[in-house]
């Protein structure tokens, strides 16, 4: 008979004190042992556990009782569980696996477990019943959260559930003013890939917009902040940003590294066997001729340019230079080495500090918000070069 089957037939459950009894120890030294606290030797921590077992000792039935004692006297329970929102298909983009193994990490040596999940569909008139059941219930200790469509208004709803009220949130990469926020110095990298181009001797600079960032506050922030790092780098050399600096519109699905954009925009096959002149992207490059390097706002979109410039014979680097960013997905030469010059993102060091700064919240109730920058750097490799020339007929 199981220890729940004996409680409900009027048996008594074992209880730390037994355990701390039989073992002629403390009570504290149990709970301690039964969690794994290197305060405990290995040798006692075998014996508690034995005579936990033993006794058929159940620590969920003791973990209700706390939280019953915890809510009787007001006091917010930690259940060791962790809420993490991401964007749907996460899991298949390197970007946000790295800032996951860096949550994970520092999750897993803390002993708490992380529950993903994803914003309600309804985020225009979130409500509390649009609330998951586990946030409701009081089970979810903080948050973490990538920033998108309906945050606001899901973090509003959570702040008025009873079940998670004033528990501590984390934004990842998009810093929040009215929340805790670990992201990165995304200007100081767009300022570093810049000066590194003008050296060079480009002068006409396109940087890659996506369509929707006007519609989101948060990533239109995040963009912008690249954008002031570029504007710094052309006046600091006396180019002015409104003749030399331009935008090339991309598509929302060129984020994601599996996607490879095609003329009728439902994604091509590699390698690339015809010439794509009519493709929006190359329509849009005729709009300026004298464009001689492009700064694109990932690694993925970056490679995508690059098998679109292929397509029409333009060569990377010798007529146009191309840079990623993120550092997250590389290009391959034949022999097999990345080649994109990228900007360095310190994603899994931002899923640590989040992480970190989390549970320091939790743990200690830190009430303060934090805001929290991780430097970015310009890494060099082999799709930029000196400017040779002025881009001229493209895609003849």
């Amino acid at each position: 008979m199981s220890p729940h089957a004996e409680h409900c037939a009027g048996k008594k459950v074992a209880s730390l004190r037994d355990i701390a009894t039989a073992c002629g120890v403390a009570i504290s030294t149990v709970s301690l042992a039964l969690r794994d606290d290197p305060r405990v030797t290995p040798a006692t921590t075998a014996k508690i556990r034995a005579v936990a077992a033993q006794l058929g000792y159940d620590p969920l039935l003791n973990d209700a009782a706390r939280r019953l004692l915890s809510r009787q006297k007001a006091d917010v329970p930690v259940n060791n569980i962790i809420g993490l929102i991401f964007p749907r298909g996460y899991h298949q983009v390197n970007y946000f696996n790295t800032l996951a193994s860096g949550i994970m990490d520092v999750l897993d040596s803390a002993g708490f477990a992380l529950l993903t999940i994803r914003i309600p569909a309804s985020t225009a008139d979130t409500s509390r019943r649009d609330i998951p059941l586990i946030f409701r219930r009081g089970e979810v200790d903080g948050l973490l959260l990538f920033a998108e469509d309906g945050t606001e208004q899901f973090i509003a709803a959570l702040r008025n559930t009873p079940g998670f009220g004033n528990r501590p949130v984390v934004n990842l990469i998009h810093p929040h003013a009215d929340e805790s926020s670990v992201y990165t110095d995304d200007a100081l990298g767009a300022y570093q890939s810049t000066c590194h181009l003008i050296a060079l001797g480009h002068r006409h600079i396109a940087h890659t917009m996506q369509q929707e960032y006007a519609t989101t506050q948060e990533i239109a922030e995040n963009i912008s902040r690249r954008l002031r790092g570029v504007r710094r780098a052309m006046e600091e050399h006396n180019l002015n940003p409104e003749i030399y600096l331009h935008y090339l519109i991309m598509d929302y699905q060129w984020m994601i590294p599996q996607y490879l954009p095609s003329q009728n925009g439902t994604g091509m096959t590699l390698p690339v066997e015809n010439r794509t002149s009519e493709h929006p992207f190359i329509q849009q490059l005729h709009k300026y001729p004298d464009l001689t390097a492009i700064l694109a706002h990932n690694d993925a979109v970056a490679i995508q340019i690059w098998y679109l410039l292929h397509a029409v014979g333009i060569r990377v680097p010798q007529e146009i230079s191309l840079i990623g960013f993120d550092d997250t997905d590389p290009m391959m030469n034949l022999m097999g080495a990345n080649v994109l010059s990228s900007v360095s993102v310190p994603l899994y060091q931002v899923g640590q500090e989040a992480a970190i700064l989390l549970l320091q919240q939790i743990t200690e109730q830190h009430t303060t918000k934090a805001q929290c920058c991780l430097p970015t750097s310009f890494i060099n490799r082999s799709s930029t070069a000196r400017n040779m020339r002025v881009l001229h007929n493209l895609a003849k």
